[in-house]
């Protein structure tokens, strides 16, 4: 998680806050998922094999596909707000006609010239 918050920093993407969704150690154990032997050459193996005490790691497409997008929706759905999804749609619905209604009698007007 901390090369994405270099990432974000590099890129100026602002104050975003990561959660750690999937896959976590826990994960990992709970679904008895094979390890993978950490690379040497991967400069973030020292500071995951201080952080965790071991030197495995596990790759997040070994997590049967429909358990790992029950955790991200379980995790987006406590910020998202139905209500809030409808009223944009309904603005851009707005928009959409407003522009209709601006450049239908242009795009007529070039219907029948090329016609």
């Amino acid at each position: 998680m901390e090369d994405l918050r270099k990432r974000f920093k590099r890129f100026e993407a602002g104050d975003l806050s990561i959660e750690k969704v999937a896959l976590t150690l826990e994960q990992a154990r709970q679904f008895n998922l094979p390890p993978q032997p950490l690379k040497d050459t991967d400069t973030r193996s020292k500071g995951y094999k201080e952080k965790f005490g071991i030197a495995e790691c596990w790759e997040c497409d070994a997590l049967d596909p429909d358990v790992l997008v029950g955790y991200v929706i379980s995790s987006i759905s406590q910020y998202y707000d139905q209500a809030i999804r409808e009223e944009n749609l309904k603005e851009k619905e707005q928009h959409e006609h407003d522009m209709w209604e601006k450049y239908a009698s242009v795009l007529s007007l070039l219907g029948e010239a090329i016609a």
